[in-house]
């Protein structure tokens, strides 16, 4: 249900803004998100999650 209410609200958020202002915080979420998912790749370490023993 929570989600349903965010979701509610960006788009009532969204009526008020113009096409331009939405695309733009849309586009920084993107960036956001992408930031971080590469940290996440650069942080993943294969031998850590399986263990030391196991090379």
């Amino acid at each position: 249900m929570v989600v349903v209410d965010l979701m509610v609200g960006q788009i009532s958020g969204v009526l008020y803004l113009s096409v331009g202002v939405g695309l733009l915080m849309g586009l920084v979420l993107w960036l956001a998100a992408l930031g971080l998912t590469t940290m996440a790749v650069r942080s993943f370490n294969r031998y850590k999650l399986l263990g030391e023993s196991s090379r």
